[in-house]
Formats: C-alpha cells, structure tokens, sequence
C-alpha cells in the first residue's frame, strides 16, 4: 500500500491536468457504484431475510417496534462515533487535521471496504481522505488504529473463547487440562498487548531496513505514538467492541422471545476469529461473519436461520447503512494534489 501510494505522489506530474481530472472522478463514480452494486446484490441475495423479518414484525408491537429501531440507531451512532474519535485522536493529533477529515475518512473508508476482502479498503479510503502529501504517514496511522482494535476483540475473545471451551470440553480436558489452556490463552492475550505497546520497537527495526529507507521519517512517527495514547484508543476499541456484542445482543432480543444470552455472548468468540484469524482470507467480510457465525452456533441447538438473519441485519444496519452513506464524502476527495 505504501509503495503504490508514493508511486501515484511522485507520477503526479506527469500527467496532464485534464487527465488527471478525468481518471479522479473516474476512480471515484467506479468505487462508489461498486459499493451501491455490492449492497444491493447482497440485499437481493438476502431476499428471504425480508420475508422472514415482515413476518416476525407483524407478531410485535408498535412500541416495541420502535424502540428497538431508536436503540438500533442510537448504538450505530455510538459505535461510529467511537471509530471517529479514536482516527481523528491519531490523525488530528500527528498530521493537524480537522474532524471533518476523519469522519469523511471513516465513512468513505467504510464505502470502500465494504466491496472488498478483508475491507482493506477501509485503509485506503480513510488514507485517501487525507492530503496526499500525508498519506503515506496515515497509512501507518491507520494500521495502528485497526491494531488498537484487533488487541480489544482478541482481549474479548479470549476471555469468552476460555468460558466457552471450559463449558463444551471441561470436563474432558479435566482440572489440569483447562489450566494449561487457560495459561496459552492468556499468554496470547500478553503476547498481543506486548506488540501493540511497543511500536516505537517495530518502528526503529524496521525503518532500519533498506526498503524501508525512503519511509524512516513516516516510520518514527510511531514512536511517537505516547503510552498514553495508545492507551486511550485500547479502551475505546474495547468500548467499541463491547456496542457491537450490544448490537447483537439487541438484535436477537428483537428476534427471539428468550434468547440464551450465554451463547449470544459468544459472538465475542465468533469476532476473534472472523475479525482475527480469519480476517486474511480474500472474501467479503459478511461472508467470513456468516460462515462463522453459522458453524459456532451450530454446536449448539439453536434456529440457523435466525442466526443468518441476525447477521445481516447488523451487518446491513452497521455497515452497508454508513457505506451508503460515504459515497458523498468519497466525492469530495482530491485523488492528486492538483486536478
């Protein structure tokens, strides 16, 4: 990512302005139509979803109708919200952007990511928002907020990954079994704050390396990066983290009588993986979430078609909703520094 950053700063210049005109707005109606096409394949795709939710609303309320809707919004709003303050705590503190920059950022990142595997076109929208002189430096700023984010679902994960193994094979592994588990997991859980509080570390080796040599000013920006710092975005990626879980939990309270709030608390295990170790494989992240989602309930005796409802309907609330909503925002970008 960064090699093809520099190389789109430094070609610049030799391209005509009209040209570059044309291949700016071209790149930018191609994403944005991408994303509206992704969206509306997936919702066509999903059509039975709409069937099965039109029959369950005719069963509720009107209050509880509309209190679920407020409380959906509300906790969409938080969680964004959340995402915004911790990119703009790294970008408006390190590059002297204004908020506008970040949340442009966040939501054209998320009009990106939302069509491609792994959403690694949350990193290039959000880096695309910013100046292109910058953007190499918010390319290393924005690995560090998706790190701060990956460390609070694996914080999460595993403590529920831990309750969880212990209630489906405790008494299997017996007393000194589950003491050997619980101490590899909580190793890995040291083993993921370690990296994430040493940066400067990984900053200093790798700016040493030859290839990286025409980045070492962008690379010591993350030594620059105070514990205090890291810090704050650790605790509202966990705060992030725990809106999601409160997302799902509100969604199965709105589709089940009784859900069983145990399992439902397991999606912190169905995040780790999706989210974590799962995260490389080139596919759509709703398609990880579901297969996941999908294998992890099946352990248990529970409906599969209300899980896969379950994780659309967040996954079009929390995610396709705000894609939609950063095709404006990815509008007004300047692809190059002069058109």
């Amino acid at each position: 990512m960064l090699g093809s950053l520099v190389g789109l700063e430094s070609s610049e210049q030799q391209i005509p302005a009209s040209l570059r005109f044309v291949i700016s707005w071209a790149l930018k109606i191609t994403l944005s139509t991408a994303c509206v096409s992704y969206i509306v394949s997936q919702i066509s795709t999903e059509g039975q979803v709409f069937i099965q939710l039109a029959e369950h609303l005719s069963l509720l309320s009107i209050e509880f109708i509309l209190l679920s809707i407020f409380l959906g919004v509300f906790l969409l709003c938080i969680n964004w919200g959340l995402e915004i303050i911790k990119w703009h705590a790294l970008i408006g503190t390190y590059l002297g952007t204004k908020w506008s920059t970040s949340i442009k950022g966040v939501l054209s990142g998320l009009t990106i990511g939302v069509f491609t595997p792994n959403r690694i076109g949350e990193f290039i929208g959000r880096v695309l928002a910013i100046g292109p002189t910058k953007r190499v430096a918010a390319t290393l700023l924005s690995l560090v907020n998706g790190l701060a984010q990956s460390v609070a679902t694996i914080s999460f994960g595993l403590f529920a990954l831990a309750l969880l193994l212990n209630a489906i094979i405790g008494e299997e592994l017996g007393g000194v079994g589950m003491v050997v588990l619980r101490l590899v997991l909580l190793l890995t859980w040291i083993l993921a704050l370690t990296i994430y509080f040493n940066l400067s570390l990984f900053a200093n080796k790798v700016s040493s390396w030859k290839l990286t040599v025409k980045w070492t000013e962008q690379l010591q920006l993350l030594g620059q990066i105070s514990s205090a710092q890291l810090n704050r975005l650790y605790l509202l990626s966990l705060l992030r983290f725990m809106t999601f879980v409160g997302q799902y939990f509100l969604v199965f309270s709105f589709l089940l009588p009784e859900p069983n709030w145990l399992l439902v608390g397991g999606l912190s295990v169905v995040s780790l993986f999706s989210n974590t170790m799962l995260s490389f494989l080139p596919i759509p992240d709703i398609l990880i979430k579901q297969m996941v989602a999908l294998s992890y309930f099946s352990l248990f005796d529970f409906d599969l078609s209300i899980v896969s409802m379950a994780v659309f309907l967040v996954w079009l609330i929390n995610v396709a909703l705000p894609a939609l909503a950063g095709v404006s925002a990815l509008m007004t970008y300047r692809i190059f520094k002069s058109v």
